[in-house]
């Protein structure tokens, strides 16, 4: 379509979008972004600025493992494509500062649009990502895809204007196992793949799954507490390298857990030698107990709810979604660096959240009331990993 007939596509875009689903073989819906980095435009006018080309609409978000992984396969695709008139837009909600701290250890070859008021989420009803979507140069809406699922020949295919079928869920799960892995679309899945490189700046986070273990930015204390099956704040990690970070990467098809386990030791002990030992120690510790009356701040969770949750250590916030309020105490037990024992019986699960201060005297515990739960101190013993480094 020439430029010159484009406007009258753009106006029918829009009005037969507003409001609506976007829906593959119809016009995609106008949208608009805060800013767009990395762009050749100064100022971002939705398709307006997107004449004449074909355009691939990448959902993401620096917190996303599936997002981070595919990040190299579509800048190879941005690579390859760099010479035709398609454009790689990435949309995130994120800031620019988090943003832009990203793109400094983890580049991005196309466009990145921020999309704080989540205009373009809604516009597109993105509620989970990564989401990728192909819109040709028509404006219409040629594929709802997942990152992985995206390749030369189908990307040739919608520029096209050819309609791309949608992938099925084990199509879906199937890419997402070969972007986290790294694998060129040639590559078959290798029976086993250990994995570990310094980190760079920008993402955290990580994916686990029957085989697969991935995180990224993982100290040298918490593979430690993986490997033995320690848990956070009951290892006593001799060496001061124990804050030091990497990406980890363990993959054997079909291992168990403890197989898993195992491969992350062999992987540390090659980064680290050292020696592990289980030390019983009695220590201050707190109980999270139930407390007397009601709880608003403890709600039943929907039928839809996710189980998850946490929070940044540090950031004095912890919210949850359907989980037990075990998970609570394993939530403080980080934050307050002394074990935590969840003594409230409860095996419900519930949504809540905690704010507090965390330099302001009796500020937990009043955040903690709402859900109707306290923190009494006590001693007690408690099981702790020691890890000593092997010296030649």
């Amino acid at each position: 379509m020439s430029p010159r007939l484009l406007f009258p596509a753009l106006l029918l875009l829009a009005a037969c979008s507003k409001g609506s689903a976007p829906v593959v073989g119809r016009p995609a819906p106008e949208f608009k972004l805060d800013k767009v980095l990395q762009a050749p435009v100064e100022r971002f006018e939705g398709w307006k600025s997107l004449q004449g080309k074909a355009v691939v609409l990448e959902f993401w978000d620096t917190g996303c493992v599936s997002c981070v992984d595919a990040i190299p396969h579509l800048n190879d695709l941005a690579e390859r494509f760099k010479d035709r008139p398609v454009v790689f837009l990435s949309v995130t909600k994120d800031d620019e500062e988090t943003v832009r701290a990203f793109l400094k250890g983890r580049p991005m070859r196309g466009w990145v649009g921020l999309d704080l008021a989540k205009r373009a989420y809604d516009a597109f009803r993105v509620r989970a990502v990564p989401r990728t979507f192909i819109v040709d140069a028509g404006g219409r809406l040629v594929a709802d895809t997942y990152p992985g699922m995206l390749d030369a020949e189908t990307l040739e295919k919608a520029l096209a204007g050819a309609l791309i079928e949608a992938p099925t869920d084990a199509q879906k799960e199937t890419a997402a196992l070969r972007a986290m892995l790294g694998l060129q679309d040639e590559e078959p899945l290798p029976a086993l793949l250990v994995r570990v490189s310094p980190t760079r700046p920008g993402a955290d986070g990580g994916k686990y799954g029957p085989g697969l273990f991935k995180q990224f930015g993982i100290t040298f204390e918490d593979m430690a507490a993986y490997a033995y099956e320690g848990r956070r704040g009951r290892v006593d990690f001799r060496s001061t390298r124990a804050l030091e970070r990497c990406d980890v990467l363990l993959y054997s098809a079909g291992a168990d857990e403890a197989r898993k386990r195992r491969l992350m030791g062999e992987a540390l002990q090659t980064l680290f030698p050292h020696k592990a030992r289980r030390e019983a120690r009695t220590v201050d510790v707190y109980r999270l107990v139930m407390r007397a009356g009601p709880a608003p701040g403890r709600r039943k969770p929907a039928d839809t709810d996710v189980m998850g949750g946490g929070g940044k250590k540090g950031s004095g916030s912890l919210k949850y979604k359907n989980t037990p309020l075990s998970w609570l105490a394993s939530g403080l037990e980080r934050e307050l660096e002394r074990p935590v024992f969840d003594k409230t019986g409860s095996k419900e699960s519930f949504d809540f959240e905690i704010v507090w201060d965390a330099g302001k005297k009796g500020a937990l515990e009043k955040a903690l009331d709402p859900i109707g739960v306290r923190l009494i101190p006590a001693k007690a013993p408690v099981d702790y990993l020691v890890v000593e480094e092997e010296r030649p």
